[in-house]
């Protein structure tokens, strides 16, 4: 099953980013890499629809798709 969060930041230069989640009140952050994008291209603010998985260093969003979304400025965008 798919999740759908917004890309919280992505930073250009270093190919990666974070999805932020929100699952009953807990904020969840998915580390997202950009050879995990099937599609689109990522920026901040953009909806992201993806599969999680868990792994020894925390939540990892894979099978990504860039969704049309805002493209707010953020520190390392």
């Amino acid at each position: 099953m798919k999740i759908e969060a917004v890309l919280n930041v992505w930073f250009v230069d270093r190919n990666f980013g974070f999805i932020h989640e929100e699952k009953g009140g807990v904020l969840l952050k998915h580390f997202l890499h950009a050879a995990n994008i099937a599609s689109g291209t990522p920026r901040t603010g953009a909806r992201v629809r993806f599969k999680a998985v868990v792994t020894r260093k925390g939540f990892l969003a894979v099978d990504a798709e860039i969704l049309e979304g805002s493209a707010t400025p953020k520190a390392g965008a």
